[in-house]
């Protein structure tokens, strides 16, 4: 899913300290969210051996995504860590 890859791109950037271009990827993230939920469908996980269903995936991936904009959001209000 294009959410999850501009997710991804946002956490890489901000382990780089870029919080500038991964704000721009959490904010493509946020846009694709709400069609994103819900797309996922119940399948096994090869290292868990139990079904993950849409609402697992669903918080996860909102999660994710709190979390990512949360530390944009602190690295904008005190840059110099």
């Amino acid at each position: 899913m294009r959410v999850c890859a501009d997710l991804l791109a946002a956490r890489a950037l901000q382990e780089d300290d870029d919080a500038l271009n991964a704000e721009t990827f959490i904010k493509k993230a946020a846009f694709l969210l709400p069609e994103a939920k819900g797309a996922h469908t119940a399948r096994l996980t090869p290292h868990i051996q139990r079904p993950i269903y849409a609402c697992d995936a669903d918080e996860a991936l909102e999660l994710q995504y709190n979390t990512c904009y949360a530390r944009i959001l602190d690295a904008k209000v005190s840059p110099c860590q």
